[in-house]
């Protein structure tokens, strides 16, 4: 089951598309093309789209979860109201965060989280797919190596100034040793893209999304955004795909 708020339509933007659909969108999209046009060249994007998604840090098995791949495996984006919402993310002003969250492992937020970041690099922009536990390794190494602070500020900067950046399963960092400093390290990275108002995807294994004091208070009133999207369910998918496989 999905849950979601909904996107403020005040301000969208009126455009025509090449084919001659008149569109009312959040912004006018660097193709110009109109959702049906957009949605007929899917197929053929899938390997760019793909391509762009491991340049940006995505594991194999999610860089091939675009929204043409997502329509084969699970269904058409139209059957899902959160999901066909998502399409017209801006991750600008007040929609600069997308909380993506549910209860149970298995629901599809990684997934449903990349083809977001997807849609985006093939609009044009660039982005960052970044494992919270593995980017916390990347912070303590620069330390363990010798090489302190400057490797440590390295890491920190590619995932705080990226221009669209999904953040999987922040929740991780509680079970991360000295874990009251680097959920302290996770907290400002979300308090600087705040500022910045810099487009932020960021997936949760949290039961309520208020559940994110647990990894630090301040982000309760940071991740109270417009667009939060519960996964919530009895069936875990992946355990359900190895049983089909073996």
């Amino acid at each position: 089951m999905l849950s979601m708020t909904s996107l403020d339509p005040a301000g969208w933007q009126v455009w025509t598309c090449s084919c001659g659909a008149v569109e009312r969108t959040p912004y006018v999209p660097p193709d110009k093309l109109c959702e049906a046009c957009r949605a007929g060249g899917d197929e053929a994007r899938l390997p760019e789209v793909c391509e762009l998604l491991r340049r940006a840090g995505a594991p194999r098995r999610y860089a091939r979860l675009t929204r043409a791949s997502w329509k084969e495996a699970y269904g058409p984006w139209s059957e899902h109201a959160a999901m066909r919402r998502l399409v017209d993310w801006t991750g600008s002003g007040p929609e600069w965060l997308v909380l993506i969250y549910g209860p149970a492992y298995g629901q599809r937020k990684t997934g449903a989280a990349t083809a977001l970041l997807g849609e985006q690099l093939a609009r044009g922009r660039r982005g960052v797919w970044i494992d919270q536990a593995d980017w916390i390794r990347r912070l303590r190494a620069g330390w363990s190596l010798g090489k302190g602070v400057a490797a440590e500020e390295e890491v920190y900067r590619r995932a705080a100034h990226a221009e669209v950046l999904l953040l999987d399963d922040i929740g991780a960092v509680s079970a991360i040793r000295d874990a009251a400093y680097w959920r302290e390290q996770c907290a400002e990275l979300l308090r600087h893209r705040e500022a910045e108002e810099l487009p932020t995807i960021v997936t949760a294994n949290l039961s309520s999304w208020t559940d994110v004091a647990k990894i630090h208070p301040s982000l309760v009133s940071r991740c109270d955004v417009r667009l939060k999207i519960k996964f919530s369910g009895e069936r875990d998918h992946r355990r359900e795909k190895a049983a089909d496989e073996s």
